[in-house]
């Protein structure tokens, strides 16, 4: 899935003061099957996390793999830091994770 951050939260994650070449991207974190047809996707989006729903088509052949224009705060559903381990499990179409909820990576939930 290419799915990169925008470009004003990887300039405020520069400013920052984070590493751009390894810190300042999205990197996928949460990958969890939400129905049938979706896919519900989290991303540290340059120390300001972001998820999407993405539909993957109704058959594992058909490989559609397409980001819905919608996009959520992924505060409280993936880590800030690409470096840093989301634990996750969807149940009934809800999301249940564990992280560092804060910026600094030192408030657990």
């Amino acid at each position: 899935i290419f799915w990169p951050a925008s470009a004003n939260k990887v300039e405020e994650c520069k400013m920052a003061g984070k590493d751009p070449t390894h810190g300042c991207g999205n990197f996928v974190r949460v990958i969890q099957s939400y129905n049938r047809t979706h896919l519900y996707v989290c991303g540290s989006g340059a120390f300001s996390p972001v998820c999407v729903y993405v539909n993957r088509g109704r058959r594992s052949e058909e490989q559609v793999f397409k980001i819905d224009s919608k996009c959520e705060s992924g505060k409280g559903r993936c880590s800030f830091n690409p470096n840093v381990n989301t634990v996750s499990v969807m149940i009934n179409e809800e999301l249940f994770s564990g992280m560092y909820i804060d910026f600094m990576g030192t408030d657990t939930a």
